[in-house]
């Protein structure tokens, strides 16, 4: 049976999930500034059990600035102002200019990175589950529901490290069975991020190209 929240009240776990483990986690995001860390990006495709990976380094600083740098296998970069975001890959010759700033890579509203961003409350955002799947990371697995319909993905899961309910891994599966799994590793926190390091400037003789605003931009792959 699901828990129903007091009226007027926020939300609660469901039964059985660890009520301090979300409090901790929560607690954890509200007290962050900035991060940045090294990634993997893994984009599972079920049907035809392809799985692409790619690596680089990331940032986050509220409000609402990102940059995410693709070093392998090849160079992109995304970055979001908290106006605009930008996706550039210098082998293209093009950078894709959106006015959705959040609106890619699974980070727009109802996203987790949303919840880490300090944007949203976990449990206003998601009813929040115990996963069956394995940890990855040594960490506790969450399923998250959310609470309002996601075009990016139907449900997600967060590796968080008990201690102090620091996210560690972040999966979003679609409608289609596909998963789009991000692993941090060397997670530095509250550095004190210039915001410089969020702006973008299209490099000259570089494509533009306007992201239509009907949809998300997709992940990059």
């Amino acid at each position: 049976m699901v828990a129903l929240a007091v009226a007027g009240g926020p939300p609660s776990p469901l039964p059985g999930v660890d009520a301090a483990l979300v409090q901790r986690i929560q607690a954890h995001y509200d007290r962050l500034q900035d991060f940045e860390a090294h990634f993997i990006q893994r984009v599972v495709h079920r049907i035809v059990h392809k799985v692409i990976e790619e690596s680089g380094t990331m940032a986050f600083k509220r409000p609402g600035l990102m940059r995410w740098e693709y070093q392998k296998p090849e160079t992109k970069l995304f970055v979001t102002d908290s106006k605009k975001s930008y996706f550039y890959v210098p082998e293209d010759h093009q950078v894709i200019v959106s006015h959705t700033p959040g609106g890619a890579m699974g980070l727009a509203a109802g996203s987790p990175f949303s919840v880490i961003m300090g944007e949203e409350r976990l449990l206003d955002a998601f009813e929040v589950k115990n996963s069956d799947s394995e940890p990855q990371r040594g960490g506790e697995v969450l399923l998250l529901i959310p609470r309002r319909a996601q075009e990016g993905f139907e449900e997600a899961e967060i590796e968080v490290r008990p201690a102090d309910g620091q996210v560690m891994r972040v999966s979003l599966l679609d409608g289609q069975g596909n998963r789009t799994e991000f692993l941090f590793d060397e997670i530095r926190e509250n550095r004190g991020l210039v915001d410089s390091m969020f702006r973008f400037t299209v490099p000259s003789g570089v494509d533009i190209l306007i992201a239509s605003e009907s949809a998300p931009t997709s992940p990059p792959q």
